[in-house]
């Protein structure tokens, strides 16, 4: 798998029929991945990171309005989730200038790409 999947990519896939809980995954593993691979991760690193943290998933396109009706809602909107603890920790990184603790980073990505596993569960089980 290459770098960080950039919000065009992302789009297109979508656009072309690709599954967005997979694209969504997909997005987690290439963060997780870069941060695996890197070695030093400095202030231009965390910024990139951020913003692949931040990019809006395909459920965003679809229901940019209705977030309620999201099947990843609870995990982005419902504060505290563990979306939020990485995006916190990231702001809190490039504010105090403090070393990425890689290990708690992945710790956290993991536990959300299982929390979206189970979400997809959840909604297939939810449309039969």
């Amino acid at each position: 798998m290459k770098g960080l999947i950039s919000f065009q990519e992302m789009k297109e896939r979508y656009e072309r029929g690709e599954d967005p809980f997979a694209l969504t995954l997909e997005k987690w593993v290439r963060i997780k991945n870069y941060l695996n691979v890197t070695k030093e991760i400095g202030y231009p690193e965390l910024i990139k990171l951020l913003e692949a943290v931040m990019m809006k998933i395909p459920f965003c396109f679809e229901y940019e309005s209705n977030c309620n009706l999201c099947p990843l809602e609870r995990l982005c909107q419902k504060f505290p989730s563990t979306y939020h603890q990485i995006l916190g920790l990231f702001h809190y990184l490039l504010a105090t200038n403090a070393p990425l603790p890689k290990p708690y980073l992945i710790q956290l990505i993991d536990k959300l790409m299982v929390e979206i596993e189970e979400a997809k569960k959840l909604w297939k089980k939810m449309l039969l």
